[in-house]
């Protein structure tokens, strides 16, 4: 919990440092320019490859429109998913992304091209043995399999700006891990720019 608590912090100190490192020139006296950012959450599935689980997840992102042709983003991804009622999983990933708008982020349309580091703390839960003792007394033996480890990310993302603020979109993932984790999904997303 720790690692996770220090690397969160990180992320957050570095895109703060990112968005107000821009100070205000004293010959000019102009305000720095607005980096433009964007907050999306998206839900959807995947398929945890390492056991064959089928997860749902959920996605925090913040982005940082650098030009009309690459964002930078940051996530967390919360995910859960099991096998009936004898093997569990849950894990938390945080990303760091570049993506690449080949098209150009016109505003309305973006479709990107991304890749960038995954950091993903897995939990597996597969229950061996069950058996009942009494009507309210149960005897359970179960393997917990707890693991860390980095990965690769390779995304593709489309997002449609309704309004000049609303964001819905959708997003294609694979990850590799350095563990022989792999996470392949999808998501549907939905943001807001500030």
């Amino acid at each position: 919990m720790k690692k996770i608590t220090f690397i969160l912090s990180f992320v957050a100190f570095a895109f703060t440092n990112t968005i107000y490192s821009n100070p205000v020139n004293p010959k000019t006296e102009k305000q720095p320019t607005k980096i433009p950012m964007e907050i999306q959450m998206g839900i959807g599935r995947a398929l945890l490859g390492s056991g064959d689980v089928i997860t749902t997840q959920m996605e925090t992102e913040l982005n940082l429109k650098l030009n009309k042709y690459i964002t930078l983003g940051e996530n967390v991804t919360f995910g859960k998913g099991g096998w009936y009622d004898y093997r569990f999983t849950n894990y938390i990933q945080i990303n760091s992304n570049v993506f690449v708008s080949p098209f150009k982020n016109n505003g309305k349309g973006d479709f990107r091209i991304g890749t960038g580091m995954s950091y993903s703390n897995v939990t597996d839960v597969q229950i061996i043995e069950e058996q009942i003792i009494s009507s309210n007394v149960k005897y359970t033996r179960s393997i917990v399999d707890n693991r860390n480890t980095l990965g690769l990310n390779i995304i593709v993302d489309y997002n449609r700006t309704l309004n000049n603020r609303f964001i819905i979109g959708g997003r294609l993932i694979n990850q590799q891990y350095l563990n022989g984790d792999i996470n392949t999904g999808f998501y549907l997303k939905c943001g807001i720019k500030l």
